[in-house]
């Protein structure tokens, strides 16, 4: 598993936890900066990145 994979995971299971990141960080022995960090980045890539669209000849929408 990648790094960027192991925090994507960190974080859906932070953002799913009910709990502060400090406390988070704290159950899973994270630095919490660098818990904050990972959490900006994934915020920035997910803000940033275009949805991408096909065209299905099958069904004559986008998809």
């Amino acid at each position: 598993m990648s790094s960027s994979e192991s925090q994507r995971i960190h974080i859906e299971a932070w953002q799913t936890s009910g709990t502060s990141q400090v406390a988070y960080c704290r159950e899973h022995g994270l630095n919490t900066k660098t818990f904050g960090n990972w959490v900006r980045k994934h915020h920035a890539d997910q803000v940033i990145r275009p949805l991408r669209l096909t065209w299905s000849s099958k069904t004559g929408h986008l998809s």
